[in-house]
């Protein structure tokens, strides 16, 4: 585990926790004193777009942002999958913007598929955007944190009737037609802290700007902590609708087979012992898709959100997962940053699991601000 990881292990379980000793008092009093500034600056950017002190720009195309409140998983990734197919399927071209986090390509401009190839590495394009090139055939997908100049390149180079922001809630550089709000149901605003005190991105009250919510993992919350979920969002607002999905397993089969792409339906048996390999915003949730499957997770390998892995830890994963007689899953989204020639050996029994999103109350919902927003 890098340095990177562990600090960032200790904020979250210091600011999730609370303070054990004098130290972490005066840690976390200094948190809040930098939560005061950050939220001064959040507040201060919103009002200078509301304002038109900073000029927002706007394409001849809808566009629609999804995103999220809090820092940590909540499934944007498959859920920008299902809105862009959902969006393909009722007959619009759409381009994803992305921001390749922590890629080459983050602080540029960059064409990761052009909806034919797949034109950009895991590293050049980031994971996130990787796997959504992989997982959307047919459908343009850019990468770079300034969005507005990955949509006036979409716009040149694809002309998209619709154009989908991953991530782009708090993207204010960028005029949108709908927002869609994502919200962990296992933990939608941490602590009810900003960052650094807390996990939230922003103040609640910006929730206001949502067009639709989406309550992700809903099935993995007791019902009566989503009901209480529903009444904080109406709290800050009124009329958005509030949809509830799950993450739901479509297959378990070998890295060879997904990396492929060869249509295998090979999948692993269930009752099978499992090291859990992940580097997620929420691996928590990860594994527990996994024990749901009735696999028995004996050990779990945890790295922080969007790590690059080497060969020298899936290695160490396989004398693990050999150790304890077990094979290892991850997630479509490690497995694009995975370094293919060790996977391919048969020393490392490395298995992908498939992930999708599914709305399990409010689907219509979900088409009807589709169809209002997209005007047909």
């Amino acid at each position: 585990m890098s340095l990177r990881e562990i600090v960032i292990k200790r904020f979250l379980n210091l600011v999730e926790d609370g303070p054990k000793n004098k130290r972490d008092e005066l840690v976390l009093s200094f948190l809040e004193v930098l939560e005061g500034i950050y939220e001064k600056g959040a507040v201060r950017r919103a009002e200078a777009y509301a304002a038109g002190m900073k000029k927002a720009a706007s394409f001849d195309a809808v566009v629609i942002s999804l995103g999220n409140i809090t820092v940590g998983g909540t499934g944007k990734t498959p859920m920008t999958v299902y809105l862009a197919k959902e969006i393909k399927k009722m007959g619009y071209s759409v381009a994803v913007l992305s921001r390749g986090y922590r890629s080459a390509s983050e602080r540029g401009c960059a064409v990761v598929s052009d909806g034919t190839r797949v034109l950009m590495s895991t590293a050049e394009a980031g994971d996130e955007a990787a796997l959504l090139a992989r997982s959307l055939p047919g459908i343009p997908v850019l990468a770079g944190k300034k969005r507005a100049v990955t949509g006036r390149t979409a716009m040149s180079e694809f002309r998209p009737d619709v154009i989908l922001l991953d991530d782009g809630f708090q993207h204010l550089q960028v005029k949108r037609d709908l927002d869609i709000v994502l919200l962990n149901a296992v933990n939608p605003v941490g602590n009810g802290h900003l960052l650094p005190r807390g996990i939230l991105r922003e103040p609640l009250d910006r929730l206001e700007d949502a067009g639709l919510f989406v309550i992700t993992k809903a099935d993995q919350a007791d019902r009566d902590e989503v009901e209480k979920l529903y009444s904080l969002l109406r709290y800050y607002n009124e009329s958005a609708p509030i949809v509830e999905a799950v993450h739901r397993a479509k297959w378990c089969i070998p890295y060879r087979s997904w990396q492929g792409g060869d249509g295998s339906v090979e999948s692993l048996d269930d009752e099978r012992n499992i090291v859990a390999l992940s580097a997620l915003g929420d691996p928590a949730a990860f594994e527990k898709t996994l024990d749901d499957l009735g696999f028995t997770v004996v050990h779990s390998i945890r790295f922080d959100d969007h790590h690059k892995y080497t060969a020298k830890e899936l290695n160490e994963a396989a004398a693990v997962a050999a150790a304890k007689r077990a094979v290892i899953v991850t997630t479509e989204k490690d497995a694009v940053k995975l370094p293919a020639d060790i996977v391919g050996s048969e020393s490392v029994p490395l298995y992908v699991l498939g992930i999708e999103i599914e709305i399990t109350a409010g689907e219509e919902e979900v088409k009807r601000v589709l169809k209002r927003v997209l005007g047909g």
